[in-house]
């Protein structure tokens, strides 16, 4: 092979001193090939400066090649900011420390420019368009493409071999990123043509004869460009090799050996260890020294991960493997991950070429060897677009989740998953299958799964995302944080902007014009979109963003549109002539109403994902999509809202033959018949995810036919590959015979039902092989949950174990619920029956009427929570195993705890709370020696606690009739959280708490016959003392250098606070209410809330100016004598909030107010005469919040008032709890007195759920009355 001399050479001057002159600019430097490319790169160094003259074509040929230079520059080492613009195409966070190690590893490598499969589509479009002549071919348009057909066919047969030496050899470098330029074009053109024979699919549209010139104008142009191409390496020798863009591969391999994390175990005592390599890694984390590997554990970890999937190695593999073993330097992840991709090499060429490359000698390069390890892994990726899949994804954000189906699309869109010509198998099973191999080689990793078990998103560790970047950085571009790029000379086709900053270039002129994807958040792109007639996808993100231009109708080439968070209320009429897209994802969109009701022209549409947010206000809408039966290439659609209108019946369905994965249908009501439900065809659709939804409302009218819900949902047959099933307001009063086939649904998962108001009893689901998860809740007319639940009674189904694999079960908001039966009448004498052996999770809430549960629960050998609630009627409980983690009992009628109790020695979190009728808890408490947490709440009767283990870390005695806490406190040496609420019978507290040698929080709360408290540890920073009768503080208490917050409230024998010493230098929060403060002492106060006062010398303390600095919240609660404020608040030059309550008297804040000018919040609360604001001084804030002051909220009610006019410039203004002005979701910061108050967390989502159903009840009596 002749190797080209390098080109840029020509572009200087030989002078007599050595050194050379530029052509262009006739600069003089001195030589070196790597200088005079910087030069005309435009890259500025300590001793190059940037020419100024040269032509764009050399400019971008230089900046092409800069990536790896010929020799280290001395005196040319680029400042940090060119630096980033010199290797790499993205602005990596300053805050990222592994990518401040890695920083210098990204120069390391040249961006791969991988062809071969690009070119091989574009050939098979050709060929397409050839064959099926689409349109008459006129004025030498056939002609050309068959030169253009030619040409690539030569150029494909060496392209290969060219892709292999361009590493090597720079000018075969420059010559492909010549030929990608030129292959977009080709792409761009032939899209050009398809999406005119979209239009004629579609509307009938015959594109003019002007089009058709200016194509065959254009592809006359490329044929010249790519003639120029082939002449260009005319003089190399090449080995001419045919491009298999898929080569043989499993699209059903198995990858569950690569995830398996079952070896983890679920008890205390798991560590979580991170090796590296680099030695800079480890002066930011804590270390600790670890024996070596041994060469054989090495072996060990390779030939796992090599031989997954019961993989026998001949002995020529096992003998070269061992080699590489040796040059893994005792490392485990290398040995991981090189197990990981040898795996899908079964070629001993292959990994002779693995164990001899050059990169094992780079090993030793402590901060870099792991790149190194990264490139000889990505070098063997078997499949060209499967490395230009993984490059790709550096163009999401560092430490996202990335959705698998969103990734998949993304690498669809862009063309990477093109089948090959004799293949049959879809473009998302190829992306499916790259996704797990890339997964399955660590170059993914932290894979999530659904209840299903399907994978559904993962992560890219942050080196691993600065390689891709590294090997990507000609074609991607990243504007992150405050990072402003100065116009690339290379044209980016991957963009991505996260909106902190916007480009100077605004993304105009020719800079971005070949750009196929583009990820917007937060910037103002109204005037641009018709810049980026290339665009494959394009997204966009952000609240700022209300529409979305009529001009995306223009973007003949988008394949994929992704909107997400923002308050687009329609879509405009102009995307339904985007005829070649494939994607339309909106996320999280809660205003909008509708879609363009022709979006069924959009027939190459392949996946509708529109999720919560959007759907709940659209569900309604008979007219969302009409006619989807068009969209015959449809394979996921998340929703479908049956109307009675021809063209959005459920027969639409029907068409969709390629329909699969998750899909929810509402308005179930409509269906006539079971013969139209049938017309949906969803047993012939490879659906594994479906929900069954009518309407809450319908059942409910008289004129409603009940029965036919019977007959639509025995229609509505799923594919036996169902996973998931959930049935919601179905109004039948039994459910369909397939539900209880034998024969059928052996894969399902997860099964809901929810809200079947008139069924008479649950469904046999017993007999499911790979049940996980059931859920049953608000089916109200079950009585009993018997022998029809757990199998057949005719004998039809014989097996001794029932529910064989359920893990989570939940029996929620059953009225009529009266008992819950035992299996034993399906035995006979002497045969052994299991029942539930794998359950893990049980909640029973909100049965009523139940009284009596299965006697066999205690047989739940793998039963981990278990919790029960609001079963008033329930007045025992059968014995729990003794596995039990978790154990809630909440308001049920039982007066004593489960048998066993004493034998739970893994119970780590014990809840007993409403429990009336509870006397007492056994005094066997204290063998539960993993009990962390324990909360005894609600319980009058319950006069007496037994001893806690040593162990307990928190402790909530609350409403509860003790007299005395346990006397063995002074053996708690782990307890950290003790709160005692609403004892009114306590009299005492331990001496021995000042023994709790960890305890952190203490808050005791109305014990009004708690005279006294003992000391408290030395160690405590957060203290609560409210409504109780002591006279004096705990002893002690200046000698707790750690406290934070101290809050003293409503104690009336306490006649005073003494001097806490050195404690005013660590406390942050002080909350005095009801007291009187005898002494306040420099410290650094952020929070000071006083209450109860008639005046407040406090704040004329001359200690109080320590704080004037640091208070940051203010509260005062006043008297009704109290006219006025004290004016040392002007005096906090830090304070941002400011509450005011209870001063009756005053009917006007002080002009003075508003200074300082930090204040951002201000709250007025019963202030019953306050009339005026101040004039000024209030500029600067930003929250409002005003409630009982009636005359004030009169004055400012109609808008128009001079009081108004002082505060209308606040952005967000509260009136009596309204939003007068700015949005819920407003940023606001926590209220004064906001703690953790976990007590009624349950009872508040409880409340929170109910208004939510009530407003979503009342949403659907309006459309329904509407209607």
């Amino acid at each position: 092979m002749v190797r080209k001399k390098d080109r840029f050479w020509e572009h200087v001057e030989k002078q007599n001193n050595g050194r050379f002159k530029c052509k262009y600019c006739e600069s003089i430097f001195a030589g070196g090939a790597t200088r005079i490319k910087y030069h005309l790169a435009g890259v500025k160094g300590h001793d190059i400066n940037i020419c100024t003259k040269v032509t764009k074509e050399v400019q971008e040929e230089a900046s092409l090649t800069i990536g790896e230079p010929n020799k280290k520059l001395k005196g040319a080492s680029t400042s940090n900011k060119d630096k980033e613009r010199e290797i790499s195409s993205t602005s990596i966070s300053k805050d990222d420390m592994l990518s401040k190690v890695f920083e210098k590893s990204n120069a390391e490598y040249i961006a791969e420019i991988l062809l071969g499969v690009f070119v091989e589509g574009l050939l098979a479009k050709l060929r397409s368009i050839v064959i099926e002549q689409h349109i008459s071919f006129e004025f030498g348009f056939k002609e050309g493409l068959t030169d253009l057909f030619s040409f690539l066919t030569q150029i494909q047969l060496v392209l290969t071999d060219v892709e292999k030496r361009q590493a090597s050899d720079e000018f075969l470098r420059i010559w492909l990123a010549k030929l990608r330029y030129v292959a977009y074009e080709i792409d761009d053109v032939l899209d050009e043509f398809g999406y005119n024979i979209l239009q004629q699919k579609v509307i009938n549209y015959s594109p003019p004869s002007n089009d058709i010139i200016n194509m065959a104008n254009k592809i006359k142009i490329i044929n010249e460009s790519l003639n120029r191409l082939k002449d260009g390496i005319a003089s190399y020798e090449f080995r001419a090799e045919f491009v298999n863009s898929i080569p043989e591969i499993s699209f059903n391999m198995e990858i569950d050996s690569f995830l398996d994390d079952s070896k983890v175990s679920q008890n205390v005592g798991n560590n979580i260890v991170e090796a590296t390599y680099c030695d800079r890694v480890t002066e930011i984390t804590e270390t600790f020294t670890q024996y070596e590997l041994t060469e054989y554990d090495c072996w060990f970890i390779f030939k796992k991960r090599v031989s997954a999937n019961e993989r026998l190695l001949t002995l020529d593999l096992e003998k070269i493997g061992k080699e590489i073993v040796k040059k893994c330097k005792r490392v485990p992840w290398v040995a991981e991950f090189l197990g990981r991709i040898m795996y899908f090499i079964h070629d001993k060429g292959e990994w002779l070429s693995i164990q001899n490359n050059k990169n094992w000698d780079l090993l030793d390069d402590r901060n870099n060897g792991a790149f190194h390890i990264l490139k000889l892994g990505y070098d063997h990726l078997r499949i060209p677009s499967l490395k230009r899949c993984f490059a790709y994804c550096a163009i999401f954000p560092k430490d996202c989740n990335m959705k698998k189906d969103e990734v998949i699309q993304h690498w669809m869109a862009e063309g990477f998953l093109e089948p090959s010509k004799e293949g049959t198998t879809v473009m998302e099973d190829i992306g499916n299958t790259y996704f797990n191999i890339l997964l399955a080689t660590s170059f993914f990793q932290n894979a999530r799964k659904d209840v299903c078990g399907d994978i559904i998103s993962c992560k890219i560790h942050n080196l691993v995302h600065d390689f891709a970047i590294s090997i990507s950085k000609s074609e991607i571009l990243i504007l992150e944080g405050d990072f402003v790029d100065n116009v690339r000379k290379v044209q980016p086709l991957f963009v991505r902007s996260d909106g902190k900053t916007t480009p100077r270039t605004s993304f105009s002129g020719d800079s971005f014009i070949k750009m196929r994807t583009l990820l917007l958040e937060n910037l103002d792109f109204d005037d641009m979109l018709s810049n980026f007639k290339c665009l494959r996808v394009l997204k966009l993100s952000g609240h700022n963003i209300i529409r979305l231009p009529n001009s995306i109708g223009q973007l003949i080439h988008l394949r994929l549109l992704h909107i997400l968070h923002t308050k687009i209320e329609k879509l405009p009429k102009s995307i339904t002539k985007l005829y070649n897209l494939q994607t339309l994802r909106i996320e999280k969109c809660p205003e909008l109403m509708e879609l363009p009701e022709d979006l069924s022209n959009l027939i190459n549409l392949r996946h509708i994902n529109i999720y919560v947010g959007c759907w709940t206000r659209i569900r309604y809408r008979d007219w969302l999509v009409k006619n989807m039966g068009r969209l015959t290439c449809l394979q996921t659609l998340n929703f479908f809202i049956v109307g009675r209108d021809e063209g959005y019946r459920i027969k639409e369905m029907g068409p969709l033959k390629n329909l699969r994965g998750e899909i929810n249908i509402y308005n179930l009501e409509k269906v006539k018949d079971e013969e139209e439900a049938k017309s949906a065809k969803l047993k012939e659709k490879d659906i594994f995810k479906l929900g069954l939804f009518w309407s809450q409302f319908y059942g409910e009218l008289d004129m409603y036919d009940k029965d036919k819900d019977e007959k639509v949902l025995e229609g509505l047959h799923p594919h036996p590959n169902l996973k998931s099933l959930t049935i919601e307001w179905y109004r039948g009063k039994k459910f369909p015979s397939w539900i209880n086939d034998l024969s059928l649904f052996h894969n399902l998962i997860c099964i809901r039902l929810n809200f079947c108001t008139e069924c008479e009893e649950v469904p046999t689901l017993g007999h499911l092989p790979c049940l996980r998860v059931l859920e049953i809740e608000h089916i109200d007319n079950v009585r009993s949950i018997g022998s029809e639940f757990y199998s057949y009674s005719d004998g039809s189904y014989t097996n001794t174990t029932l529910f064989s694999t359920l893990r989570i079960l939940k029996l929620e908001c059953m009225g009529s619920l009266e008992e819950w039966k035992d299996a034993k009448e399906l035995t006979s004498a002497g045969e052994v029956l299991l029942v539930f052996p794998c359950l893990e999770e049980l909640n029973i809430r909100r049965c009523n009427e139940l009284r009596d549960l299965p006697n066999s629960l205690h047989t739940c050998v793998s039963l981990q929570n278990f919790v029960i609630q609001d079963c008033p009627h329930l007045s025992s409980l059968p014995g729990v195993p003794s596995v039990i983690q978790r154990l809630e009992i909440i308001r049920c009628g039982i007066d004593e705890l489960p048998s066993g109790l004493q034998f739970c020695t893994s119970l780590q979190y014990l809840q007993i709370r409403g429990c009336t009728n509870l006397k007492s808890i056994p005094e066997s408490l204290h063998t539960c020696v993993s009990l962390q947490k324990f909360v005894i709440q609600d319980c009058p009767h319950l006069s007496s606690l037994p001893s806690v283990p040593s162990i307990i870390q928190h402790l909530e005695i609350k409403g509860c009739g003790i007299d005395e806490l346990p006397s063995v406190l002074q053996f708690c040496t782990s307890l950290q959280y003790l709160e005692i609420w609403k004892c009114p019978n306590l009299k005492s507290i331990p001496e021995s708490l000042h023994t709790c040698v960890s305890l952190q929080k203490f808050i005791v709360f109305r014990c009004p016959d708690l005279r006294y408290l003992p000391g408290v540890p030395s160690v405590i920073q957060h203290l609560e003392i409210t409504a109780c009768g002591i006279d004096e503080l705990p002893s002690g208490l200046q000698f707790c250098t750690s406290l934070q917050y101290l809050q003293i409230k409503d104690c009336p024998n306490l006649k005073s606070i003494p001097d806490l010493g050195e404690v005013f230098h660590s406390l942050i929060n002080l909350k005095i209410s009801n007291c009187r403060l005898k002494l306040l002492r420099e410290g650094r106060l952020q929070t000071l809330v006083i209450g109860g006062l008639d005046a407040f010398p406090i704040l004329r303390y001359p200690s109080i100016k320590y704080s004037h600095a640091s208070l940051k919240k203010l509260r005062l609660s006043g008297s009704p004598t109290l006219n006025s404020l004290p004016e040392e608040i002007r005096l906090f030059t830090a304070l941002e909030e400011l509450c005011i309550e209870n001063f009756d008297g005053m009917e006007a804040l002080p002009d003075w107010l508003g200074i300082p000018s930090s204040l951002q919040k201000l709250s007025l609360y019963d202030c019953e005469k306050l009339m005026c604001l101040p004039i000024l001084h209030l500029t600067d804030l930003k929250h409002l919040h005003i409630a009982g002051c009636p005359n004030f909220e009169e004055i400012c009610a109609d808008g128009s008032s001079e009081e108004w006019f002082k505060i209308a410039h606040v952005p967000n203004i509260i009136i009596d709890g309204a939003y007068i002005q700015g949005e819920e979701d407003s940023y606001d910061s926590e209220d004064f007195d906001k703690y953790d108050d976990s007590e009624d967390e349950e009872d508040y989502k409880q409340m929170q759920l109910r208004q939510y159903a009530y407003c979503f009840q009342l949403v659907e009596q309006l459309i329904i009355i509407a209607s």
